[in-house]
């Protein structure tokens, strides 16, 4: 018995001392503290092997950390001193916890190829990016590359340390989304609505979009969407529109133009590849339309040059929107009249000679387009004269026009334009 006794002793003290140990702490210090000394606060001194270890990291433990080194008393490992040359050899149990910070993730373009993530632990330790969605992304490092549109999951971890625990993982989930089409053409609301329309000029991601309608005593005016955002999966394109003025056509002057305030926003959800819903609120007043590529092509061409077309930084704030269809160009002419208002004419057809087109060109009249139904049978066509496109190549015309009607009647004017970057 009285050999048994010390035994029990030291046996019980012992256990006191691991679980002691073993109690949740509010830091990675006391937790290591109150580990390394048993319930008193004093520290182990340095072996005269390894001088001045962990001197500015509260001194050392006995507990050897990640590489074989010294675990200092906050937590972190010591550059220089190796647990053999010190005499150290226990490694701790971790006892403190960490958690993931990870933001979600925003859907992408297939073609935008790659994806750089980041994330971090509490901890401040590094973390590892996987994936299971292996038929849609691949992940190395903190790149997240796309293969193929689907979901794809990416997967942060924190395999913990001698001093953390592993940190619960953090999955974050978006779509990889294909393109959206291109959707450049000539859009209308079928027959029934014939007399107004809107163009769609698209470069990669960005539209340059005009609604040519009429006012509320039938003249005609147009309003610009001069590019936008697409929602999350690249379905719908929305963005704040605008009524310009500027100088008369027929002595442009660009530093006349005056963009203006936003009057409204229009929102274009694209339901298949040629139809789409138009919803617009402009000048307080809202509205839907349903609306469909216009097809009118016929023949063939020389050239490709539908685009949106403007004479450069000098002729700022007009355009002439051509929408080819095989052979045929449906010209749209954004422009002023001599009240310096927002006015438009159209060229519908024409026939190619060489690289030059020519058709006539016309000006219009109809109902009412905000705040009504639209009456298709208000609409009037008016001669307004002859306009030429002579193209030296596929990016650079001369467009030349003849007003024989209207406020310009006999006046002809040659311009060279370009095709409109954005």
């Amino acid at each position: 018995m009285q050999c048994f006794l010390p035994i029990l002793v030291a046996y019980i003290a012992f256990f006191c001392s691991a679980v002691w140990a073993q109690l949740p702490s509010k830091s990675p210090s006391s937790a290591l503290l109150t580990k390394v000394t048993s319930g008193t606060t004093a520290l182990p001194s340095v072996p005269a092997a390894c001088p001045g270890c962990c001197s500015s990291h509260g001194g050392i433990t006995n507990f050897c950390g990640v590489g074989g080194r010294v675990l200092c008393n906050d937590g972190t490992t010591s550059p220089t001193c190796l647990c053999s040359t010190c005499g150290i050899s226990t490694t701790p149990i971790p006892s403190v916890s960490q958690f993931i910070t990870f933001g979600s993730l925003n859907n992408a373009l297939l073609s935008s190829r790659v994806l750089v993530v980041s994330a971090f632990a509490s901890s401040g330790l590094p973390l590892s990016f996987s994936t299971f969605t292996l038929s849609v992304c691949s992940v190395s490092g903190n790149i997240v590359t796309f293969l193929n549109p689907g979901l794809c999951s990416v997967v942060a971890t924190q395999s913990g340390s001698s001093l953390y625990q592993a940190a619960a993982p953090v999955t974050r989930n978006f779509t990889v989304v294909r393109n959206p089409p291109n959707y450049s053409d000539m859009w209308w609301a079928g027959s029934i609505e014939n007399g107004w329309g809107m163009s769609i000029q698209q470069h990669g991601l960005t539209q340059l979009n005009v609604v040519y309608v009429y006012d509320n005593v039938g003249k005609p005016i147009w309003y610009v969407l001069p590019g936008g955002a697409w929602n999350s999966d690249y379905t719908t394109y929305s963005g704040a529109i605008y009524q310009p003025a500027s100088a008369a056509l027929s002595s442009y002057n660009a530093s006349q133009f005056q963009v203006g305030s936003p009057v409204g926003n229009i929102s274009i959800n694209f339901t298949s590849d040629s139809t789409a819903t138009m919803q617009y609120l402009i000048n307080g007043v809202s509205g839907q339309k349903l609306i469909q590529r216009q097809i009118f092509g016929r023949g063939t061409s020389p050239l490709a040059v539908g685009d949106m077309w403007w004479g450069g930084e000098a002729q700022n704030g007009w355009g002439f929107s051509i929408t080819q269809q095989a052979g045929i160009l449906f010209g749209a002419w954004y422009t002023y009249g001599s009240d310096g208002k927002a006015t438009w004419y159209v060229m519908t057809d024409g026939t190619w000679s060489g690289n030059t087109y020519t058709g006539a060109f016309f000006s219009t009249v109809g109902s009412q387009w905000l705040g009504t139904t639209y009456n298709p049978s208000q609409l009037q066509i008016i001669p307004a004269g002859t306009l030429t496109l002579n193209f030296s190549d596929a990016n650079n015309a001369t467009m030349t026009y003849t007003f024989a009607a209207g406020p310009f009647k006999g006046m002809t004017q040659t311009k060279p334009i370009v095709r409109q970057p954005y």
